[in-house]
């Protein structure tokens, strides 16, 4: 499975391929030990023991005899509290420089095991409700001596209460996920024929829709370019999408947005595999400019999928239910 983690910028990229290299095994074993310990201790030897320093001038004169490779040996034998200080410095800096590079290396936002654990939560309400109405049923019909299949399936089968429970689970995620601090407004509209009919569901509840359907259906809505090009269309700040002046270029529409009014706006498509069309529109909006961002693509992609395939599932329930009636 691919890392569900975010596009790196390029001095993240750089300090992440740095990391890589550090890592190796001979870079982590041979030469940062040699790197961070050797030209401390060499220095450190040769201002605190005079034997060290005295070898050096007998073994090399012409360099340490004379000139400026003696000055340099005479001011470290007469400054050790200095060099200590010196080479302890060294050490700390050359510490501080890698987990510097290591800390930036990482992406600005990735999944936590918290976020997994969200994830799932999400998904296990909504299969816990199917469960209960499943069990339910199976507990009846141990009282009933005959069962009609056609009743059954009506009964058990209900993606009309199932899709509204899958966008308030989006909503529990995205919260949770990507940002508490972001109201966030999650909605579902049908799509036919390539153009969206109806918001089948929407979350929470007390702020549904301001945008009519007929409206999104406009070629510079985030909708339309959603189903036009068939996947997830993510805009960051939905007031400079509108100051775009070239219409062709814009993927925001209008519609009731304020002038104040601020925010991010994504759209995933939902494609069924019977009929390889857009089928439904999952819209996402935040309260805050650049909420979501273009480099958080593979984190949202990879969390819309869980939901999605369920989407995918219960519409095809709703197809075969629609039709058994």
């Amino acid at each position: 499975m691919a890392d569900p983690n975010i596009q790196l910028r390029w001095d993240k990229a750089i300090c992440k391929w740095w990391c890589k290299q550090f890592d190796r095994w001979l870079v982590k074993h041979v030469l940062r030990p040699i790197l961070f310990i050797l030209p401390p201790g060499i220095v450190t030897a040769i201002s605190t023991k005079g034997a060290v320093a005295n070898e050096l001038r007998t073994s090399y004169p012409s360099v340490f005899s004379e000139g400026v490779g003696a000055n340099a040996l005479n001011w470290l034998t007469a400054s050790s509290i200095i060099v200590l200080i010196c080479t302890g410095l060294y050490i700390w800096g050359m510490r501080a420089a890698y987990a510097l590079i290591e800390s930036h290396s990482k992406p600005d936002k990735s999944l936590s095991e918290r976020d997994y654990l969200a994830i799932l939560k999400a998904i296990d309400i909504i299969v816990s409700a199917k469960s209960t109405r499943m069990c339910g049923k199976a507990k009846a019909s141990t009282e009933d001596a005959q069962l009609c299949a056609k009743t059954v399936f009506r009964e058990i089968t209900q993606p009309e209460s199932q899709i509204p429970l899958l966008i308030h689970g989006i909503h529990t995620v995205f919260e949770s996920v990507i940002s508490e601090e972001v109201t966030w407004r999650i909605g579902l509209l049908k799509i036919e024929g390539g153009k969206p009919i109806d918001w089948y569901a929407f979350f929470p509840g007390e702020s549904p829709p301001r945008t009519s359907p007929r409206a999104l259906g406009a070629p510079s809505s985030t909708v339309s370019k959603c189903i036009e090009t068939k996947a997830m269309v993510i805009v960051e700040d939905i007031q400079q999408e509108l100051g775009k002046r070239n219409k062709q270029s814009r993927r925001f529409v209008k519609g009731n947005t304020q002038p104040n009014d601020q925010g991010s706006q994504l759209c995933y498509p939902i494609i069924h595999s019977a009929t390889g069309e857009v089928e439904y529109v999952i819209t996402i909006a935040g309260d805050r400019a650049r909420c979501m961002l273009e480099r958080y693509r593979t984190i949202f992609d990879y969390v819309l999928q869980r939901f999605a395939l369920r989407l995918s599932i219960e519409h095809a329930l709703l197809i075969m239910k629609e039709k058994s009636q």
